[in-house]
């Protein structure tokens, strides 16, 4: 009987099992679009309250095993998630709908989050609007696509990275950058090693409470970079693309005038001061100008003796020997700029990766310099367990560019300090052309090169006397060469339902190397026997980061809270060395004979934090956030290294009410605020609070702090034992909204930024020995709006057109110093003015009577009152203002449009510049500066006074060393600018044209980088510096590429 009975229950299991594994079975379909019917590849498929899940393939096409009355769950981010239930058939196709902005996710401080979760100023550029661009630096994509980013890439050497900072500076002497976060942990490379290719996302993290998690090191916002993963349950889809461009300067610079020109201008120069200060007669002063003139620059281009006459004209029958335009000869156009790129990404329904190679070459404007670099990726995922998630994020990648802006000196600034009439090769006495013995001729070093050039004429120049540009730049090296690694591996656990545990650990090893030499027979070390500069410093890096997550919902009640430990280190090992007396053709330190300099330093600095995160929504309608960071840094003092920075933050999602439910167009409406203190300790050294010593030799070369004897001086700036953080305050109002089902949507938001304990150097006491101490004393503020828009006008299977744009208002001032006010340079700081506000003396025109120029000079009274104002032509007696114009523009941003008509495409963006002033000094050199004789000459020194009564702004010409063209506001222009940033032509060919090659796409286009732009001060290119100076900077590139990409 017991034997039929375990029959009975052994067949039962056996056919009950087999009906329920017969109710399984393999579900497949097609995710796409339902507005025009697109695959979207890379959608997740979840049956319902299980973690089976698997990703649609490039296709759109799924394969999962379910059961009867199951539900899957589908979605894509930027779409509406939509579920099946799982019936009689096999196959179910979803086509998703266009979602609600508010359902994307997106990434925030140490993890992601919906879109609708955001309590704080978060704003991401995607890979679609980076790939529209050719950005060697990848952070140049936020430039006018962000609002509140304020970027200035200064000067056109390929693989520059732009200073940028994110709402305002928050800082006097500390570093004002963001922080880089690169894959969840601090980035301390070179920003240009990352290629564009493997970027998936740049986020931005505004204000106190998206960055406060970032504590210490988040006070001037952070910019998180995301790299590409493959997408699960994928083929491999393989791309390569590849671009090949030329590259030209994309504005111009000043004008100069011609050497007939010039040499007239000068001897109007001389001749007036024969007149005015030498007391001659007009008919004496014009005969010893003529015959004077060529003494006066030491060199003639022409082939008379005295090529001006008496009239001050270039006289008949005299022939130009030579004529030197610099900038055609230091500037090149039609520069090849390349680049390729292979990637490689797929996988299965566990795993995921993603490979990328790329190669970039690129030449810059000014000769020799350039810029080329390899860059590789891997990164990989793998679901090992249904508990277990592993993840590892690798890259490596090795620049080498030449830079000959960075040696002795610039090509612009030669351009702009030495004129036409000298030449680049030797000349004699007649102008023609010297040659050694070798038959060769050789560089004019404008001192008789060391007495070879034996003659009066052609031998000697005031500008730049002893050097050669061309010398300098094509005998010299100035090589930099760059190799950054970054490993970053990851596990994640979830245990016990609603925990989860991940632990990262990253390592980067970044190493510089930089070789300079200068040649041992010409330019400004030939004296010397030649000079040869190296340098090496690694930076190593080591992050690791112990996170725990508790998630969960009580009914309408929803709850996450994240505890987290992070450990960073990072140490520095420098060494460089210089040498001089090298023997021809050797460039190396070995064969210096004469040690010059030799310096070396270990040092390193860490941090250790300890951060948590709540959130918590009722109804996915009413959002709360807060977050507390405890941070220690070696940075300081024992007793003041740890610092304490918290936010709190909500939101409202008003649209979600019901009293808007039956709005038809209303998509989305939500109100949020928050408040946040963080800290700031970039850019104030490794041990700012304590005397660092060094070591010194009889022979002053610099050895170590051990092996040399302590410097006895003692330093001028004394430590302050007690340095604290510098501390920022962030105070942000935000409404976000979506109207007419997405039409227009778009951000308005108000913030306010005070930071205080600002480190200052502070005037010490006599009795101390030193100048001033480094100590905590100072605070500005920023405040500002921002408006983000964007429209899609127009979206139909065949045609879509979609606008965007952005701005941002900001204003700067300074609430706190330790001393009444101080002019730091073209500024006064004092409390209540800006950091930005020029200060200089007010011009006043010119005298007609003598052509001086005139600059404004107040009248006091006995007790110092200004009761009045004159005019002054002695420029020490001027009075300088308060000029009310700023170098920070009162408007600032960028737009964008894109179109599609079927396979076509083209998209543009533009950033822009309104209400910013620069101090040209580039300009102001090029006028009336005939007492630096030789040196080049704008037009506008056309239309100086010539003669009693003559009424212009353009002083008297003259050769004397007057003060005519002192700094003031005559050399205060309006920069306002709209540049055409990035301008994309494409054809992608149909999926009709591709059948049967094996390939996936195919995609040809036209790419063009500042291709236009439209300025209101014209000779310079109008991203020159925050502080709104200008420095003899080469203009950006304007680049025209055509490219190609394939995927199979």
């Amino acid at each position: 009987m017991k034997v039929k009975n375990y029959a009975l229950v052994l067949l039962y299991l056996f056919f009950g099992s087999q009906m329920v594994l017969a109710q399984e079975k393999t579900i497949t379909g097609t995710v796409t679009t339902e507005s025009d019917g697109m695959p979207l590849p890379g959608a997740n498929v979840i049956v319902k309250n299980t973690s089976r899940g698997v990703q649609s393939d490039f296709d759109g096409k799924f394969s999962i095993r379910a059961t009867k009355g199951d539900v899957l769950v589908v979605s894509y981010v930027g779409m509406e998630n939509a579920e099946v239930v799982v019936g009689d058939a096999n196959v179910y196709n979803v086509a998703l709908k266009e979602g609600n902005a508010l359902d994307e996710v997106v990434v925030v401080a140490y993890g992601k989050q919906k879109k609708e979760a955001v309590v704080g100023s978060v704003q991401t550029v995607g890979s679609t609007e980076i790939e529209q661009q050719q950005v060697t630096s990848p952070v140049k994509a936020l430039q006018g696509s962000v609002a509140g980013v304020n970027m200035i890439t200064q000067g056109g050497q390929p693989g520059n990275n732009p200073s940028f900072v994110v709402r305002g500076f928050s800082s006097i002497n500390a570093s004002s950058s963001p922080l880089i976060i690169l894959d969840g942990t601090p980035f301390n490379g070179n920003i240009n090693t990352i290629s564009q290719d493997q970027i998936e996302s740049l986020t931005v993290l505004k204000d106190g409470a998206s960055a406060s998690l970032y504590g210490s090191r988040g006070a001037n916002g952070v910019v998180i970079i995301t790299t590409k993963t493959g997408k699960k349950n994928t083929a491999a889809t393989v791309s390569i693309r590849t671009q090949y461009g030329v590259s030209n300067p994309a504005v111009g610079l000043h004008d100069r005038v011609g050497p007939g020109t010039y040499m007239e201008l000068l001897w109007t120069a001389a001749r007036n001061r024969n007149i005015y200060e030498f007391g001659q007669s007009p008919d004496v002063a014009a005969q010893n100008a003529s015959n004077n003139l060529v003494g006066l620059i030491g060199y003639n281009p022409y082939d008379v003796a005295n090529p001006i006459g008496v009239d001050g004209k270039l006289v008949s029958g005299a022939n130009l020997k030579y004529s030197t335009d610099w900038e055609d000869v230091l500037l090149r156009e039609n520069v090849p700029r390349v680049n390729h790129n292979l990637s490689v990404e797929g996988g299965n329904e566990k795993s995921s990766y993603f490979f990328s190679l790329d190669y970039l070459n690129e030449e810059g404007q000014v000769i020799e310099a350039d810029f080329e670099r390899v860059s590789t990726r891997f990164n990989f995922d793998s679901q090992l367990k249904d508990w277990l998630k592993v993840g590892v994020r690798t890259s490596f990648s090795r620049s080498n560019s030449s830079n000959p802006e960075a040696g002795a000196v610039s090509a612009v600034s030669w351009i702009y300090n030495v004129g036409n009439v000298f030449p680049i090769y030797a000349r004699d006495a007649n102008g023609d052309l010297v040659y050694d013995a070798s038959g060769n001729p050789f560089y004019d070093l404008g001192n008789g090169n060391g007495g070879r050039l034996g003659q009066a004429v052609n031998a000697n120049r005031i500008p730049r006397s002893g050097e050669n540009i061309m010398a300098i730049i094509k005998l010299g090296t100035e090589e930099r060469i760059r190799t950054n690694y970054v490993g970053n591996a990851y596990a994640e656990i979830d245990f016990l339902k609603n925990f989860k545990f991940r632990t990262n650990l990253a390592y980067e090893n970044f190493l510089f190397d930089s070789h300079s030499f200068d040649d041992d027979q010409y330019g400004i070390a030939s004296g010397i026997q030649g000079r040869v500069s190296k340098a090496r410093n690694i930076t190593t890096t080591l992050n690791a980061i112990q996170s725990l997550n508790y998630t969960n919902s009580f009914g309408l009640h929803n709850i996450s809270v994240d505890a987290i430990m992070e450990a960073y280190s990072e140490n520095s090992d420098s060494f460089s060395g210089s040498g001089t007396g090298l023997l021809p053709d050797l460039e190396e330190l070995q064969t210096a004979n004469i040690p010059e300099a030799i310096s070396g330093l270990r040092i390193g600095r860490r941090v250790n934090g300890y951060l948590g995160r709540l959130t918590y929504n009722y109804d996915n309608k009413y959002f709360f956030e807060s977050s507390f960071r405890r941070d220690g840094s070696s940075q300081f003092g024992q007793d003041f290294r740890w610092g304490s920075f918290y936010s709190v933050g909500g939101s409202w999602i008003v649209s979600k009410e019901n009293f808007l439910s039956d709005s038809s167009w209303l998509d989305n409406l939500k109100l949020r605020a928050s408040y946040g203190e963080l800290g700031n300790n970039a850019g104030i050294g490794f041990f700012p609070y304590q005397f660092v010593f060094v070591g010194a030799n009889p022979g002053n070369t610099v050895i170590s702090p051990v092996e040399g004897n302590p410097v006895a001086i003692p330093p001028s700036s004394l430590p302050d034992p007690s340095l604290q953080w510098e501390k920022t305050a962030t105070t942000n109002f935000g409404v976000d909204f979506s109207i007419f089902q997405g039409a227009l949507s778009g951000s308005v938001e108000y913030y306010e930024r005070e930071s205080i304990d600002l480190l200052y150097s502070v005037p010490a006491a006599y009795s101390t020995g030193a100048t001033d101490i480094f100590t905590n004393n100072g605070a500005v503020q920023n405040s500002g709006l921002e408006v983000t828009l964007n429209s899609s006008i127009i979206n139909t299977e065949d045609f879509s057109w979609s606008v965007g744009g952005n701005a941002s208002f900001q204003k700067n001032k300074i609430t706190k110093l330790p001393q009444d006010q101080f002019v730091n340079g073209s500024k006064l700081w004092k409390e209540g003015n800006s950091l930005f506000e020029f200060y200089l003396r007010e011009w006043a025109g010119v005298n007609p009577a003598t052509g001086d120029a005139l600059w404004y000079e107040d009248v006091t009274d006995a007790n110092g009152n200004v009761t009045g104002r004159t005019v002054t032509n002695v420029y020490a007696d001027a009075t300088r203002y308060e000029t009310g114009k700023e170098s920070l523009p009162d408007i600032q941003g960028g737009f964008n449009t894109n179109f599609r008509y079927k396979n076509f495409d083209i998209s543009a963006m533009f950033n822009y510049s309104f209400g910013a002033y620069l101090l040209d000094t580039d300009y102001s050199g090029l006028i009336g500066n005939f007492d630096s004789n030789g040196a080049p000459a704008h037009p506008d020194n056309l239309s100086a006074w010539s003669q009693p009564g003559d009424v212009t702004d353009f002083p008297r010409l003259t050769t004397a060393n007057v003060e005519f063209i002192q700094s003031s506001d005559r050399w205060l222009f309006k920069n306002d600018y709209v540049r055409l940033r990035a301008l994309t032509i494409g054809y992608n060919l149909s999926d009709e044209a591709l059948k049967g090659t094996g390939l996936k796409k195919v995609r040809v286009y036209f790419q063009g980088d500042n291709l236009i732009t439209w300025q209101s001060h014209f000779g310079i290119d109008p991203e020159q510096s925050f502080g709104g100076t200008t420095a003899s900077r080469s203009p950006l590139q304007r680049t025209f590429t055509f490219g190609t990409l394939l995927q199979f």
